[in-house]
């Protein structure tokens, strides 16, 4: 519905970032939203509703495409990522939500992954991280791997999930079925 087509592709407070992108590139990303968004809270935005007005905001503000750019990347359009029900690491009332799109037997989605432990790292708990699985058509143990996350989490919560999501990615690419049901135990 937002448009994602490949993994990884994250949203932070609705701005896309598409591909494994470094650490500065999510670190400016994330400064201009943390700014943007302590802003709203001083002017009397409660933080549970930081997110929605941010990526609304950022979606109506988003320019429009032109129609003779043709098959030119859309770097411009904002998306309000609906969070739902899907796991979520760290603060709910965070400034900043980066809704990452990924999947476990995507090697990129691996590399993303150092880059998006620092950013809660030097961020705390100004971020939080939802997960959406996307798994790829074309990675046949992506599915089964997305399963064994969410079934970690339907009996243990999201700690369950993010101890899941940890240990398939360190074992990536290993996640034939032995190997999942090693990882689930």
């Amino acid at each position: 519905k937002v448009g994602v087509n490949g993994t990884p592709a994250s949203f932070i407070n609705g701005v896309d970032v598409s591909g494994a992108q470094p650490f500065e590139k999510f670190k400016a990303v994330i400064y201009q939203a943390l700014q943007k968004a302590q802003a709203k809270e001083a002017a009397g935005t409660p933080k549970d509703k930081i997110y929605v007005v941010m990526s609304q905001e950022n979606k109506k503000n988003a320019p429009a495409a032109k129609e003779d750019e043709g098959e030119k990347e859309d770097t411009k359009t904002v998306f309000k990522v609906p969070v739902g029900k899907a796991a979520v690491r760290g603060n709910p009332n965070a400034l900043v939500t980066i809704v990452e799109f990924s999947d476990f037997q995507c090697p990129y989605c691996k590399r993303v992954e150092p880059t998006l432990k620092a950013l809660r790292d030097k961020y705390g708990d100004k971020i939080r991280l939802v997960w959406k699985n996307e798994p790829l058509p074309f990675h046949p143990r992506a599915e089964p791997a997305a399963e064994v996350a969410l079934e970690a989490r339907a009996e243990k919560g999201d700690a369950g999930f993010w101890a899941a999501h940890d240990k398939l990615f360190d074992m990536q690419p290993k996640l034939d079925d032995q190997d999942l049901e090693n990882a689930a135990k």
